[in-house]
């Protein structure tokens, strides 16, 4: 990576977090909507849509970060600015994840990315792919079940096992916050 000056990381940082602000505004709201009033409501396809527009101005911030300065560590940019690149990559569309996503394995070679985060990455490419996720980090709303559930998982019984070589909890812990309960290898709500 080339050096980059303090005034080009200070505006950098400042983008960045924007880009963070930008990336998390209407997800954090999201979930919410979703359990009140379900995903085909109006409610929810009008935050799906703010959500698209910000995404796609995010990632073309992103592709022109990467192009000039490759991934950006934590130790240059901080955490949450260094977050809001993989941010923007996790919720980008399919063939920008593929595309994006052994540039991140470089990074996490070079300890400029997290592990934890590949590994969401690897699942969202790989359940959207139809395949089975390896580290259990991908979840979709049931609506006929009228919760979240757990996207299908290979050995499912080692998943914590595998969590833990890349920094993820237990799929019990992650899965508290979804009120959901996970008990060798299978989830059921509580």
């Amino acid at each position: 990576m080339k050096e980059i000056s303090s005034d080009v990381v200070e505006k950098l940082k400042k983008i960045l977090n924007q880009v963070f602000e930008d990336d998390q505004k209407y997800r954090k709201v999201s979930r919410k909507l979703l359990d009140q009033y379900g995903q085909n409501s109006k409610e929810v396809q009008e935050i799906i849509e703010k959500t698209a527009m910000l995404d796609k101005k995010n990632l073309e911030r992103i592709e022109i970060i990467l192009e000039q300065y490759g991934w950006l560590s934590k130790d240059i940019i901080g955490f949450k600015e260094s977050e809001a690149i993989f941010l923007v990559i996790q919720h980008a569309s399919l063939d920008t994840q593929i595309k994006y996503f052994p540039i991140m394995e470089k990074a996490v070679e070079l300890g400029n990315a997290r592990k934890c985060d590949l590994a969401m990455l690897q699942d969202r490419i790989l359940v959207k792919q139809g395949k089975k996720q390896i580290y259990g980090t991908q979840l979709i709303y049931n609506e006929e079940l009228g919760h979240y559930v757990v996207e299908p998982l290979v050995y499912p019984e080692k998943v914590d096992e595998r969590r833990a070589t890349v920094g993820l909890p237990p799929m019990k812990e992650y899965l508290e916050s979804y009120d959901l309960t996970w008990t060798n290898g299978e989830f059921k709500k509580k």
